[in-house]
């Protein structure tokens, strides 16, 4: 996510193989210094064997995929449509306590034929802090994706 607000932030990589459904995992969070609680994740995942994997779930249903998101009650709002650098990507806001956040899911290279990956992610505002529809979309419209090892490159 190139995105202002994540500039200070401490990032986190991690990747797991679901070898019985033939899944990578690869995950990139982002944590605010303090004073800046602002948090934000993105999740690919992507058939081992490059064969179809459906489309990716709607952004309320993505939220099983963060134990954060999934344990809490989220008062989703508007479901929008838009296109960001990957493609056509589904977002929806949703107030999370005290902050309101944008969860979104999109599939990756669906033009070249059958989705092979998805893109999962959330960013939240500082608690206390506004999120708007237009700045929620300024967010979605941030996500970039690069080709090669994530794990050697901190910002993601």
């Amino acid at each position: 996510m190139d995105l202002p607000t994540l500039n200070d932030s401490a990032s986190f990589y991690d990747e797991r193989r679901d070898l019985e459904q033939a899944l990578l995992v690869r995950r990139r969070s982002w944590r605010g210094p303090p004073g800046n609680a602002v948090e934000a994740s993105l999740i690919e995942i992507r058939h081992l064997e490059y064969v179809p994997i459906g489309p990716a779930p709607t952004p309320s249903d993505a939220r099983q995929y963060w134990e954060r998101l999934r344990i809490r009650e989220l008062d989703f709002q508007v479901l929008y449509e838009s296109r960001n650098a990957v493609g056509p990507v589904l977002w929806r806001r949703f107030v999370m306590g005290p902050q309101v956040c944008v969860l979104f899911t999109q599939n990756v290279d669906p033009e070249e034929g059958a989705v092979t990956r998805h893109l999962l992610g959330y960013y939240c505002a500082a608690p206390g802090e506004t999120l708007t529809d237009g700045q929620a979309e300024t967010v979605v419209r941030a996500v970039r994706v690069q080709e090669g090892d994530p794990s050697l490159t901190p910002d993601g």
